[in-house]
C-alpha cells in the first residue's frame, strides 16, 4: 500500500504540476476548457476508467499485442490511480500560480527561464505542491475499488477480505490503524498550512507568463499536459462511446438495470441534499473540520463501523433499509459539503448580510432574501459534486447494502471482477447519463423560468 501510494503521489503530482504550468500560460477560453477538462477527469468514476483500460490493455485487450503493458500489476495500478488523482495537483498548483503578483516580473525584466522557475514559480507553488502530494498520497493509500479490480493486494482490500471471512469487528478495527494515522497527520498539517483559493487577484497576462517561462519549458509542459488529458480523459471516454458493444447492449442493460438506476438516483440525491443543507448550517463553525478523517478513511472501514453500531435489535428499521446507505454516505461526504459551504459563505456580500441583520430579518428571512439569491448557483454546484460522489460510491456501501438496494456502481464493480464485457460498457454509459440528469433537469427548469418571465 505504501509503495502504491508513494508511486501515485510522485507521478500524480508531477503530471498535475505540468498541467498547472501549461494552464497558467493559456488564454481565457483555452484555459477555461483545460479547467473543465481537469474537473471532468476528477469526476470520472474509477471503475469506468478501469473498465476502459481492461478493454485496451487487459490480458485479452485490443492493444495488448501492440503495447504489452501488464495492467494487473503494481505498475498498472499506480498508473491508473495517477490518472485519477493528478487533477488534485493541477487545480491546487494552478490556484497558487494565479496568486503570483505580476509586479514581481515587471521589477526584473531579465528574470527568465530557469531563474524565473527557481526564484518565483517554485517558492510560490511550494506549499501547493506539498498539499497536493499529501492529498494524493492519502487518497491513493485508502483507495479500494481500483486495486481490488486489478487484484493488487493493498491494505483496505486485505481488511475487507479479513472481515468478510471472520466478521471480527475488534480485529478489523485494530488492523485499520495505519489507514487512520496518515489522514490525521495530513489534517494536522493542513490546519497549519490551509489551502488558499485565489479571489479577486490581478493575474498575469498569458503572453508575459509564457515569455518568462521560456518557449522550451512551455512546449514541454504543453506536450505532457496533452498526453495526460489523452490518457486519463479521452481514452476512457473514447473507448466507452466508440465501442459498438456499448450501444448494442444499452437496451438490454437498461432492461436489466432499470430498477438499480432508479435506486442509484435516490441513494445519490437524498444524501447530497442532506449534507449540503447540514454543511450550510455548520459553515459558521470550525469543529466540523474534524469530520475530514471520515472522508479520507476507506469507505470499507466506515461500513464496518456502521455494521457494528447499527446491526442491533431495535435498529432493523435503519440497518435493513436504504436508510443505512443514506446515513453512511452523509457521514462520508459531510466534510466536503461543510468546506464548500464555508467557502461560499465567505464569498457573500457582507454589506447585504449586515443590512439584512440590521433590518431585523429573522434567520429564515435572511436565508431567503439575502443568502440564497447570492449563493444559489454555488450551492447547487456543490450539491451536484456531492451527488456525483454518492453516485459513484462503491466501497462505503459495499458491506452494508440491504436486500434490493444494489446500485449501478456496485453492479459494475461486481461485474468487473470477471473481466471486461459489453454489458459493463453499457452500464457505465447508463451511469454517465444518470450523472447528467441533474444538469438536464436544471436546464429545463431554467428554460421554464425564462419562459414564464418573458410572458410576464
Amino acid at each position: 500500500s505504501l509503495l502504491v501510494a508513494g508511486a501515485v503521489c510522485l507521478l500524480g503530482t508531477a503530471l498535475g504540476g505540468a498541467v498547472a504550468v501549461w494552464m497558467a500560460g493559456l488564454g481565457g477560453r483555452a484555459r477555461a476548457f483545460a479547467l473543465v477538462g481537469c474537473v471532468v477527469t476528477a469526476a470520472l468514476p474509477p471503475f469506468l476508467v478501469v473498465n476502459s483500460w481492461i478493454d485496451l490493455f487487459g490480458r485479452t485487450g485490443s492493444l495488448q499485442l501492440a503495447l504489452p503493458f501488464e495492467l494487473y500489476s503494481f505498475t498498472g495500478c499506480a498508473v491508473l490511480l495517477a490518472c485519477l488523482f493528478w487533477p488534485v495537483a493541477a487545480l491546487l498548483v494552478f490556484g497558487s500560480l494565479r496568486q503570483l503578483n505580476p509586479d514581481l516580473l515587471e521589477a526584473d525584466a531579465e528574470l527568465r527561464g530557469g531563474s524565473f522557475i527557481r526564484q518565483l514559480l517554485l517558492p510560490q507553488a511550494r506549499t501547493a505542491i506539498a498539499q497536493s502530494a499529501g492529498l494524493i498520497f492519502v487518497l491513493a493509500l485508502n483507495q479500494f475499488s481500483v486495486p481490488a479490480i486489478l487484484q493488487v493486494r493493498i491494505y483496505p482490500e486485505e481488511l475487507w477480505l479479513r472481515f468478510n471471512t471472520t466478521f471480527n469487528y475488534r480485529e478489523a478495527l485494530l488492523l485499520s490503524w495505519p489507514m487512520v494515522v496518515f489522514p490525521l497527520a495530513l489534517m494536522g498539517w493542513l490546519a497549519r498550512h490551509p489551502i488558499a483559493w485565489p479571489r479577486g487577484l490581478r493575474a498575469w497576462r498569458p503572453t508575459e507568463f509564457r515569455r518568462a517561462l521560456g518557449a522550451g519549458m512551455f512546449v514541454g509542459c504543453a506536450a505532457l499536459a496533452v498526453l495526460t488529458f489523452a490518457v486519463s480523459l479521452a481514452l476512457p471516454l473514447g473507448q466507452l462511446l466508440l465501442s459498438p458493444m456499448t450501444w448494442n447492449r444499452l437496451s438490454d442493460a437498461y432492461a436489466a438495470g432499470g430498477a438499480a438506476a432508479v435506486q442509484s438516483v435516490m441513494i445519490a440525491v437524498v444524501p447530497a441534499v442532506l449534507v449540503v443543507a447540514l454543511g450550510w448550517v455548520l459553515s459558521r463553525t470550525r469543529w466540523a473540520a474534524w469530520l475530514w478523517p471520515v472522508f479520507f478513511l476507506p469507505g470499507v472501514l466506515l461500513g464496518i463501523a456502521l455494521i457494528f453500531l447499527m446491526n442491533r435489535n431495535g435498529l432493523d428499521w435503519v440497518y435493513s433499509t436504504v436508510l443505512v446507505l443514506f446515513l453512511a454516505l452523509s457521514l462520508r461526504y459531510l466534510a466536503p459539503a461543510w468546506y464548500g459551504a464555508r467557502l461560499i459563505r465567505q464569498g457573500l456580500d457582507r454589506d447585504l448580510v449586515d443590512a439584512g441583520r440590521l433590518g431585523g430579518a429573522t434567520g429564515w428571512q435572511r436565508w431567503l432574501l439575502v443568502d440564497w439569491p447570492q449563493a444559489r448557483g454555488e450551492l447547487l454546484a456543490l450539491g451536484y459534486v456531492i451527488y456525483l460522489l454518492c453516485l459513484w460510491d462503491v466501497e462505503t456501501i459495499n458491506l452494508i447494502v440491504p436486500a434490493g438496494g444494489e446500485t449501478l456502481a456496485l453492479r459494475i464493480f461486481n461485474l468487473l471482477h470477471y473481466g471486461h464485457n459489453g454489458e459493463v460498457n453499457a452500464l457505465c454509459l447508463l451511469l454517465l447519463l444518470l450523472a447528467l440528469l441533474p444538469l438536464a433537469a436544471g436546464a429545463v427548469v431554467a428554460r421554464l423560468a425564462d419562459t414564464k418571465g418573458g410572458q410576464r
